[in-house]
C-alpha cells in the first residue's frame, strides 16, 4: 500500500467516528431537553407518587390552619388546605364534644345548692347559701352581729322556697327561736333573698310551742317538728318544772297537729335528729344520751301500727342483730342508704347502711345491712345527701380547719367546697332541686 492510500484510509475512518460522535451528542441532547421540556409544564408526564407516604397536593398559596387557632383540643379537624390535624383526647370524665361544642373537650356537671352555718362575717353566726360550683360567692341569708347567737337545724321545703332552721342563744335556758328564710324560685340563682323570721312557722296549728327539728315531708305537705314544752312535775314543794320534747305531726288537710312521739327529758333522752324516710310512712330519728348511754337510730312507723323500734344491723343474714349505734342520721332521697356518725377511736365518722324493708306485725322489726365506714380521716359529721343520692355533703376538719366537703356515696373522691382559715363553715342542707353547668 503506498503513502497515499493508507492515509485516505485513516482519514476515513476518522470521519465516520465523528459523524457517529456527532449523531450521538444530538440524541442526548434531545432527551434533556424534552426532559427539561416536562419539568417546565408541571410534570404531567410523570407518574403520580403512591404509597403511606404520599401526602395530598397543597393549593397554591395555601397557609395550614391549626387546633389552637380554632379553638379545638380534641378529635381531627381539617388543617383548610386538604389535609387533617389531630388535636389530641380529653382527660379524666371529659368527653370529645360533651358540652356541646365539636371538638372540645367538655361535660355537663351537675351543681347543688345548700344552706350552711359560719361565722365569717362579723365574728358572729349567720345562715349562707351558696352552690358546689361555685358560681357565686356565699349570700347571706341572716343579719346577725351578736356571737352569742347560734343557728341549728336547717331543712329546706320539698319545693325549695323556704329554708327553715333555728336560732338559740349560746348560756341561755330558752327555747330555740324558728325562723324561716325564702329563696328564689330560680334554681342557679342567689339573688333576691328575704329573711322571714316570725318566730313561728306559720303551717302549725296554735298547739305547737317553739317547734324544733322541723322536718318537712318529702313531695308533700305534712310537716314534723319536735315541740318544746315545760310542764309542772311533782306536786307540792318538791315540784319543779321540767322542759319536755314531744314530736307532733301536722298535717294540713286535718288542721291541727298530733302527738306522735314522747321523750322523757327527766333521764335527759333528747332529741338529736328527725327526719322523714322518703316513702313518707316512716320517720327517723336518734336522740342524746345520758353518759355511757350510746346513742341509738330509731324509726316510728306512721300509716301502720305507729310503733318505735330501734334499728338493729342485720348485716350477718341473721334474724338476731346488735342495736344500730349512731347519731345525725341522714336518709338518701332515692334508693335505701342511710348515712349517719359514730364514734371511731375518740373521733366522728361517717357510716353508711342499706335500710331494709321494714317487717310490721305484732313485733315492727327494722334492719340496717351492710353497715360500711365511708370516712376516716380526722372527724366527720353532719352528712346531707344531694337530691340524686350521688353524694354527700359533710363537715370535716381534715384540713386543720372546720370546712364543707363533698363526696360520692362510697366516700371516693372528697372535695372541699369552702376555705376560710379562721371560722367555722358546718351543717349543710342541700336544695331540693340541682341545676347543670356546662364545664370546658
Amino acid at each position: 500500500m503506498n503513502f497515499i492510500s493508507k492515509n485516505l484510509k485513516n482519514f476515513g475512518l476518522i470521519l465516520a467516528l465523528v459523524i457517529f460522535a456527532s449523531a450521538c451528542g444530538k440524541n442526548g441532547g434531545g432527551d434533556l431537553e424534552a426532559g427539561s421540556n416536562i419539568a417546565e409544564q408541571g410534570g404531567e408526564e410523570t407518574a403520580p407518587e403512591t404509597g403511606p407516604g404520599a401526602q395530598a397536593p397543597v393549593a397554591d398559596n395555601c397557609v395550614p390552619t391549626s387546633c389552637e387557632t380554632q379553638g379545638k383540643n380534641c378529635g381531627e379537624i381539617s388543617d383548610g388546605c386538604g389535609g387533617t390535624l389531630a388535636c389530641g383526647e380529653c382527660a379524666g370524665n371529659l368527653s370529645c364534644g360533651g358540652a356541646g361544642t365539636e371538638n372540645v373537650c367538655g361535660a355537663i356537671r351537675t351543681c347543688y345548692r345548700f344552706g350552711f352555718v359560719s361565722d365569717r362575717e362579723f365574728n358572729a353566726e349567720n345562715v349562707f347559701l351558696a352552690d358546689t360550683c361555685a358560681q357565686a360567692q356565699p349570700r347571706r341569708l341572716t343579719r346577725n352581729h351578736e356571737e352569742g347567737v347560734r343557728f341549728n337545724h336547717l331543712a329546706f321545703k320539698p319545693d325549695g322556697s323556704r329554708l327553715g332552721f333555728e336560732k338559740s342563744f349560746a348560756g341561755v335556758d330558752e327555747f330555740p327561736i324558728p325562723l324561716l328564710s325564702s329563696i328564689p324560685l330560680a334554681a342557679n340563682s342567689l339573688t333576691s333573698l328575704e329573711e322571714v323570721g316570725s318566730g313561728d312557722l306559720g303551717e302549725f296549728a296554735d298547739d305547737v310551742y317553739s317547734p324544733q327539728f322541723v322536718a318537712f315531708e318529702p313531695n308533700g305537705n305534712r310537716i314534723v317538728a319536735v315541740a318544746n314544752t315545760e310542764e309542772l312535775n311533782g306536786l307540792g314543794p318538791n315540784s319543779q318544772v321540767v322542759k319536755l320534747q314531744r314530736a307532733k305531726l301536722f298535717d294540713p288537710a286535718q288542721g291541727n297537729a298530733r302527738e306522735i312521739l314522747d321523750l322523757d327529758l327527766v333521764t335527759n333522752r333528747r332529741f338529736s335528729a328527725l327526719l322523714w324516710h322518703p316513702d313518707r310512712n316512716r320517720l327517723i330519728f336518734s336522740r342524746n344520751a345520758p353518759v355511757g348511754d350510746p346513742r341509738l337510730i330509731q324509726v316510728y312507723f306512721i300509716n301502720e301500727n305507729r310503733t318505735v323500734t330501734v334499728v338493729e344491723n342485720n348485716g350477718n343474714g341473721s334474724l338476731l342483730g346488735e342495736l344500730l349505734e349512731g347519731s345525725q342520721p341522714a336518709m338518701a332521697p332515692v334508693g335505701n342508704l342511710l348515712a349517719f356518725v359514730r364514734r371511731v377511736a375518740g373521733r366522728s365518722q361517717i357510716f353508711t347502711c342499706h335500710l331494709d324493708a321494714p317487717r310490721i306485725g305484732a313485733f315492727a322489726r327494722q334492719s340496717c345491712s351492710q353497715v360500711r365506714q365511708i370516712t376516716s380521716q380526722a372527724s366527720n359529721t353532719r352528712p346531707a345527701w344531694t337530691p340524686d343520692g350521688q353524694f354527700l355533703l359533710f363537715n370535716s376538719n381534715r384540713d386543720g380547719n372546720p370546712e364543707i366537703y363533698q363526696m360520692k356515696a362510697d366516700g371516693s373522691e372528697p372535695l372541699r367546697l369552702t376555705e376560710n382559715e379562721g371560722v367555722r363553715d358546718e351543717d349543710p342542707a342541700v336544695h331540693p332541686t340541682s341545676f347543670t353547668l356546662t364545664q370546658n
